[in-house]
């Protein structure tokens, strides 16, 4: 009994606590009891979410909901944890070996690995990124669909064991792994998979149940496109759909950091900055709504006060006029060159472009800054832009120190029911701007290219992209 989305939207407030249930439930190697599981909360939403169920769906969707509601409770009280014992079966097998686990789940690879520690000293757990710079295993257990890694090839990547072993529930139906994965490792390298048998046999999921037919293509033009900054050397980027028919593009290179809401966690944990890199499906991310997508900005401008509007025109101005002095040349490089000649020692492409980029707020050399407005032609206001920029500057450094405060403020005294039940939240500022939590649906598999302005900034993608 695959779990399948319907377009009825009952179904959509019903199925992603269930697939995160079931996903912890069949990944993470700890009894099915443990507190740290996190159970009982995404049970709790799902009763929760019945009524809508029963409305959207009828009598007949109401009847599976609570059949799925009472196995995952009967599941959450029960002490089990068949897939530890399988991992414990298999790093015992030889204990002169160096064993290692891959979760795909990373948020509890730390709990798992202090469980599992317990239980046989020297096993170690990582995240699917974190063994990318360790020195080669004698047996790698990966837990999960193989599918799950696709976007990770690394995890299968020469020499990154002697042995691989795919651990993973029988109901998981997908073409076994060829043992040429590991062309190349020494020692007669060589993939094996060990199902954990099923609990049920008429429960399957496919990989096609799990990937929703996403036009990619699509979703990743309408996000990555931006003609005004067509002079900007692109970079690289994930598209990720969002809750509410929403897309965005995350950084794949550079700051890859990211805010996140955890709903269920307790107040001081509630929200965490994170790499980019750890974000998994299900994951709740929060975004600036109001004018780009960097959260510094809304908050450095309640801090300004009525000062702001000013200061940001100032910033528009002078940016304005250095992108029409740089399209006049050929290219970028031709015009950082030109402007080292005329004296700012520190023009060069890249800093070029970060001058150009909304993001940045004036060099950081004050004798560069005078060439910069004497060729873009307001040599006169050189001394009032730059102090406006350094006000501005100094807003941005406070608004840094405190947006981690701000966004905890903001989830612990507002209510999240709206963020449980449809996947999206805003959250508005006392000084205007906004800010938005989106509940992550799914990660392109390929990356694409765009201008650095396009990071982070959500955008609507249109229904039939997501059929």
């Amino acid at each position: 009994m695959a779990l399948k989305q319907d377009d009825d939207t009952g179904w959509s407030g019903f199925l992603y606590p269930a697939k995160r249930a079931r996903n912890i439930a069949t990944t993470v190697p700890l009894p099915f009891s443990h507190s740290k599981m996190g159970l009982a909360p995404l049970l709790d939403q799902l009763e929760r979410s019945l009524p809508a169920l029963s409305v959207y769906g009828g009598g007949e969707a109401n009847a599976l909901g609570e059949e799925v509601l009472a196995a995952g409770t009967a599941l959450a009280g029960l002490d089990d944890a068949p897939l530890l014992d399988a991992v414990l079966d298999i790093a015992t097998d030889d204990r002169r070996l160096r064993n290692g686990v891959v979760l795909p789940l990373t948020d509890f690879v730390e709990i798992a690995g202090r469980y599992a520690s317990q239980r046989l000293p020297g096993l170690e757990v990582w995240g699917r990124h974190d063994i990318a710079g360790l020195e080669p295993l004698d047996r790698l257990m990966v837990v999960g669909p193989l599918y799950w890694f696709n976007a990770h090839q690394h995890v299968f990547t020469s020499p990154r064991a002697l042995q691989i072993v795919v651990l993973k529930w029988a109901w998981y139906r997908e073409r076994s792994p060829s043992s040429t994965a590991l062309e190349g490792s020494r020692g007669g390298a060589g993939i094996r998979v060990r199902p954990v048998p099923a609990m049920r046999s008429e429960f399957e999921v496919r990989a096609e149940d799990e990937q929703s037919s996403v036009d990619w293509a699509s979703i990743s033009h309408e996000l990555s496109r931006d003609d005004d900054v067509e002079f900007l050397d692109p970079v690289l980027a994930r598209p990720a759909i969002l809750a509410g028919r929403h897309g965005v593009l995350l950084p794949e290179d550079g700051d890859r950091s990211v805010w996140l809401l955890d709903p269920f966690a307790p107040r001081e944990h509630r929200v965490a900055r994170v790499e980019v890199a750890d974000l998994e499906p299900g994951h709740v991310i929060v975004l600036r709504t109001s004018g780009g997508g960097d959260l510094i900005v809304p908050i450095a401008d309640e801090i300004l006060g009525g000062d702001a509007r000013r200061l940001r025109e100032i910033q528009h101005h002078w940016k304005t006029q250095l992108r029409m002095w740089v399209r006049q040349r050929p290219t970028i490089q031709r015009a950082a060159a030109e402007l080292r000649r005329l004296g700012c020692r520190r023009a060069n492409p890249q800093n070029l472009q970060n001058w150009l980029s909304e993001r940045s707020l004036r060099t950081g050399d004050r004798a560069d800054w005078q060439v910069l407005m004497d060729t873009i032609l307001i040599s006169d206001d050189a001394e009032t832009v730059w102090r406006a920029m350094s006000r501005l500057h100094s807003a941005h450094s406070q608004a840094g120190r405190s947006i981690g405060s701000r966004l905890r403020e903001m989830a612990n005294t507002s209510p999240l029911d709206e963020v449980l039940r449809t996947g999206r939240q805003v959250f508005t500022n006392s000084g205007g701007g906004s800010m938005t939590a989106f509940r992550i649906e799914a990660f392109a598999p390929s990356t694409v290219h765009c201008a650095p302005e396009r990071l982070m900034v959500p955008g609507e993608v249109r229904e039939e992209w997501l059929t």
